[in-house]
């Protein structure tokens, strides 16, 4: 379970004497949101708490559990549905696409 693998991942890097914190993204949708709506709210959620760690001085790595969501990926060779707006890059799923925004 994640659960576990996280108390394990902190107990492994507090031994060797490197701060570990958990963040978890709560209340990624409200009960009025469903399916595709619900998972759009996740991804913007997660994003917004990457970009926060990207930009927090005191962070200075990010480990990111996956898969967040079901694969969608597109495997026929077509560019993926979600798009980096700035590098203007197409990603084949969700979790790609979240995986970018790490930059520590």
């Amino acid at each position: 379970s994640a659960e576990l693998y996280s108390n394990f991942l902190k107990e492994t890097l507090e031994a060797d004497g490197i701060s570990y914190e958990l963040r978890r993204v709560v209340g990624t949708a409200p009960d009025t949101a469903i399916g595709a709506d619900r998972e759009e709210l996740i991804l913007q959620r997660v994003a917004e708490c990457i970009e926060s760690a990207n930009n927090d001085p005191n962070v200075h790595g990010i480990l990111v559990q996956y898969p967040i969501f079901k694969s969608s990926e597109t495997t026929d060779g077509r560019r993926g549905p979600y798009k980096n707006v700035d590098q203007g890059v197409y990603y084949p799923s969700k979790d790609h696409y979240l995986q970018v925004l790490v930059s520590h």
